[in-house]
């Protein structure tokens, strides 16, 4: 809700750039947090008892983030290649790596951002594509390693 009255008083008063700056934003929000649900999940000491509540509370803050990223990518349309193009931003890959979040919600709005992306930049379905191929073979490689 956070993120809708956001872009219904305050969205349509930004530019193309700013717009850009803030998906860029967003997608740092969005490793950071990714970065901080890893540790708790990789935290093999179980030091960390907050850790389903830190889960909990960031599938929250991904679906939000999530749906502001994939309105902003729609409404800017081709003027948002650059989110795309730029590896130091890393759009796509931020974006995939919620898809082994812990919470089916969280996954949910990654997988609708994604097609966000797709919908808006129907000529970069190529390096798109490309990158799922590849995140899915490295969580096919990870399940692999976890099973045996």
């Amino acid at each position: 809700m956070c993120f809708l009255y956001l872009r219904a008083t305050v969205g349509s008063l930004l530019g193309e750039k700013a717009q850009i700056a803030g998906a860029k934003k967003i997608c740092q929000a969005i490793g950071k947090q990714m970065k901080a649900i890893e540790a708790v999940v990789n935290d093999t000491s179980r030091e960390n008892k907050s850790g389903a509540a830190d889960i909990a509370a960031s599938q929250h803050v991904m679906v939000c983030a999530l749906q502001e990223l994939g309105s902003l990518v729609q409404s800017l349309n081709a003027t948002a290649s650059p989110l795309i193009q730029e590896a130091s931003i890393g759009l796509l890959e931020i974006v995939s790596s919620v898809l082994l979040h812990p919470s089916m919600t969280a996954r949910l709005a990654a997988a609708w951002c994604l097609r966000c992306v797709a919908v808006a930049l129907p000529f970069q379905l190529t390096p798109f594509l490309d990158s799922c191929l590849q995140e899915v073979g490295y969580t096919d490689t990870i399940l692999d390693v976890k099973s045996k």
